[in-house]
């Protein structure tokens, strides 16, 4: 079926025109070779022709993240960012950049604006608070994490954790007079 396929698309003169034709062998590829990197290649001569192809980047993103390819993956999210308007799935992906980021990257600043960016739009987005809850653990962002954190508790009347956070800032302050204040 892949020959098949091959041979249709030689026969085929505009490349838009080859667009169906790559994505089933890109399809069969992936899910019945189990020849992903064959996939890869075919979803991006896709989108060299059709840079804005939704299911193509979608693919992408998805073969990226199962085999690891990190720096792409952060990529394809952030180009599917790029096509996106405010909204809570907007929110996700943006939490799902900051978690790549983060985690495989290294990226850990520009995971906390992610985060910061989502919480500022919506307070109650579990996912961008739990982020920033864990980086509380880590010494050298805790204070960048509890200073989103502290108005998205304050706003809920989340005592307990706006102490935490707050304690947090005051540990990680060498300023005796902002130790002090908070």
């Amino acid at each position: 079926l892949l020959e098949i396929y091959g041979l249709k698309l030689e026969w085929c003169d505009e490349p838009e025109d080859r667009i169906p034709l790559q994505l089933k062998m890109a399809n069969l590829l992936e899910d019945l070779l189990s020849e992903t990197q064959e996939a890869i290649t075919i979803y991006t001569e896709i989108r060299a022709v059709s840079p804005d192809h939704p299911a193509a980047l979608d693919a992408l993103i998805r073969l990226y993240e199962s085999e690891g390819m990190w720096l792409e993956l952060a990529e394809g999210l952030m180009e599917k960012l790029a096509a996106m308007d405010a909204g809570s799935e907007r929110y996700d992906l943006q939490v799902r950049l900051g978690d790549v980021q983060h985690e495989k990257l290294g990226e850990t600043v520009s995971a906390i604006e992610l985060f910061r960016e989502v919480t500022v739009a919506d307070p109650d987005h579990s996912g961008a608070c739990q982020a920033l809850e864990k980086l509380l653990s880590d010494p050298e962002h805790r204070a960048a994490a509890a200073l989103i954190l502290e108005p998205v508790y304050e706003g809920k009347d989340d005592w307990h954790s706006l102490l935490t956070v707050l304690e947090a800032q005051c540990e990680s302050s060498d300023e005796p007079a902002v130790q002090v204040a908070l």
